[in-house]
């Protein structure tokens, strides 16, 4: 999973006194908060019944890349957010998981962690926020990992208390997204007004919801997952650099939509809606949303070169 993170690279303690270089800074802090997180320095492994594994031989590492770019992020203006835009030369696509630091005038701490090891919200934050707090003079985490595996064991003997229908198959049917079809990434940006005008078109009784929350139901024949990472605070990440422009997931996934917290350029606070759709989805998509939202709906383009723009919000 795709993590970015873009800060400015400012002198906090003012004066003469030179930048130390966030290269060197956040890679010290990284070598102390492995000893905490020491199992994503491992490798995965698949042992009996294809069961996974964390291979923790101590002759591993995290692979940590340092890259120089020639332009400053007021050159990416307002496409700080998903998809980000050049993810491709800011965080490279290595087997496994893999870390790179790039400078940019400001700099971006980008990282790639499987899935199977941490999740995309928490797991990350906790970790990045403890590479933070060393980075800025921290002899420990605040937060230390919890590894109590065992209370997730199945009971003696295992009891069934909860079908779970997700993991159903129906013969006869195909699943509801093409992974392999040529996708389209945007994001959305739901302000106030957007969701004002959305809560209009909802029943009565539900008026009266802001955030719209709510348990999804799973079909058989596919599902849709929409990942809630609004509440994580992404953005107090501090290196020593201060605040970050923008932290959070970089793109979405086939099937896998994330909603986290958002602050545009003029300052409205809201959620930034990451989709990652067919071309033809995406511009029904876009032609539904502008029915509730009374916005004009943007022309979609199979041309990846075009997708890193603003969407219509």
């Amino acid at each position: 999973m795709p993590f970015i993170a873009f800060f400015r690279n400012t002198n906090k303690k003012g004066g003469n006194e030179p930048l130390p270089d966030p290269v060197k800074v956040i890679r010290d802090a990284l070598v102390h908060a492995l000893v905490y997180y020491y199992p994503l320095a491992g490798r995965l492994k698949e042992g009996d019944s294809r069961k996974l594994m964390v291979d923790c031989t101590g002759e591993f590492g995290v692979l940590f890349i340092e890259a120089d770019a020639d332009i400053t992020l007021e050159h990416v203006g307002d496409a700080i957010q998903p998809p980000c835009p050049y993810l491709e030369h800011f965080l490279c696509d290595v087997p496994g998981s893999s870390g790179e630091q790039t400078g940019l005038g400001g700099f971006i701490v980008a990282t790639r962690v499987n899935h199977t090891m941490t999740d995309e919200a928490l797991g990350i934050f906790y970790f990045l926020n403890t590479i933070g707090e060393i980075a800025r003079g921290a002899n420990e985490p605040s937060y230390r990992p919890v590894r109590k595996r065992e209370i997730l064991n199945a009971r003696e003997p295992p009891r069934v208390t909860c079908a779970h229908h997700e993991y159903d198959t129906t013969a006869g049917t195909e699943a509801t997204m093409d992974t392999h079809a040529h996708l389209i990434d945007k994001s959305f940006f739901f302000g106030f007004q957007e969701v004002d005008c959305i809560r209009k078109h909802l029943p009565s009784h539900l008026q009266s919801s802001s955030t719209f929350e709510g348990r999804p139901h799973y079909s058989t024949a596919g599902h849709f997952i929409v990942a809630d990472s609004s509440r994580v605070p992404f953005r107090e990440f501090d290196f020593g650099w201060g605040k970050p422009v923008y932290a959070g997931v970089a793109k979405a996934a086939p099937n896998t939509s994330f909603c986290e917290r958002f602050k545009k350029s003029t300052g409205e606070d809201g959620i930034l809606i990451q989709m990652s759709l067919p071309l033809q989805a995406m511009d029904r998509f876009q032609k539904e949303l502008a029915k509730f939202t009374g916005e004009r709906p943007m022309h979609v383009t199979g041309d990846k070169k075009h997708t890193i723009i603003k969407s219509m919000l």
